[in-house]
């Protein structure tokens, strides 16, 4: 995603982005970090401020892990939010994803929940042992919730990936 940014900021050098935290990891700070040092103007905010930002925004983009068989995509946790947010708020929201990542064999249920460290959230011992900590990696998103995916195809809407996958699927 970063490359595609610089890319874009090469033609358009007035760019601006905002970018969350993503979590607990340092995934938004890189990110932050590698599009300061092309130039580009960075607004590093938390994940828990997407929404009062995105009012502001013309463009929503995020990544994609995989996008599965039945339609849905799987990325970092907070995806989902912000695809439901930046629908609610009229921006279009765009998936960066090569064609390698769609999946013809998996659904987005048959996709293991996998999480991080629950010390990532909270330190050890600071809640009761009856409190169960929970720090997933990644949810689901509908690609209804989506404007286009950004492959190395060109720009797809959901009902294009849908009939590549499934093409994909019947010459395996």
């Amino acid at each position: 995603m970063v490359a595609t940014l610089k890319k874009a900021f090469l033609k358009h050098p007035d760019i601006e982005v905002i970018t969350t935290r993503s979590g607990a990891g340092l995934s938004g700070e890189v990110t932050a970090r590698e599009l300061g040092s092309f130039g580009i103007s960075v607004t590093y905010i938390d994940d828990t401020a997407m929404g009062l930002y995105l009012l502001t925004a013309k463009k929503c983009l995020i990544g994609a892990d995989r996008v599965c068989a039945d339609g849905k995509l799987v990325n970092a946790a907070g995806s989902y939010l912000l695809a439901i947010a930046a629908e609610r708020a009229g921006v279009p929201l765009y998936v960066l994803c090569e064609t390698l990542k769609f999946d013809p064999r998996k659904s987005s249920n048959e996709v293991e929940p996998e999480e991080k460290e629950p010390s990532e959230v909270i330190k050890p011992g600071r809640l009761p042992a009856e409190v169960r900590v929970k720090n997933p990696c990644f949810d689901v998103t509908p690609l209804d919730l989506v404007t286009r995916i950004v492959t190395e195809k060109g720009l797809l809407t959901a009902e294009e990936v849908i009939s590549y996958i499934e093409k994909s699927l019947a010459s395996s």
